[in-house]
Parts: C-alpha cells; structure tokens; sequence
C-alpha cells in the first residue's frame, strides 16, 4: 500500500460514524430486509478493509466482526442513510 492509499483509508475511516474500535472501511451489507426496519436483524457484514493493511477481512475476521451487534446495527444505518 503507497502512502496516497494509506491517507485515503484513513480519510475514510475518519469519515465513518462508526466508532475507532474496529479499523475497517469499505463496508459492504448484505441481508438487509426493510420489512423489518428499523432492527434490521438479518443484516450482516460481507466484507470490508482493514484500515491498518488496507486488506479485506478474511472470513473468520468477518464472522468476528459481525458478532458486536451495536457495531452492525451502526454500519447497517450508515450502509442506509
């Protein structure tokens, strides 16, 4: 990764209302069903970049990931709106 990408995820990830605790951007959401607004239970991250080696998750780290719930439910309403 260059440093121009670097900065830019940066950029991105400071841009994210989602909180610092996970140091991902590029989110994808898969799942959603908006007959269930506004829980959106059946939301679920697909994919997304690490900030710190500009990477996709692996599986496991995606599966991780998608165990905080709050986490979710944020990146699903931003994913939205």
């Amino acid at each position: 990764m260059n440093e121009d990408e670097k900065y830019r995820r940066e950029d991105m990830a400071a841009a994210s209302d989602l909180p610092p605790k996970y140091p991902v951007c590029d989110i994808e959401i898969e799942g959603i069903d908006y007959a269930d607004a506004p829980d959106f239970c059946d939301a679920y991250i697909s994919y997304a970049v690490s900030t710190e080696t500009g990477e996709p998750l692996t599986d496991d780290e995606l599966d991780a990931l998608n165990q905080d719930s709050s986490f979710v439910y944020q990146a699903v309403q931003d994913w939205i709106y």
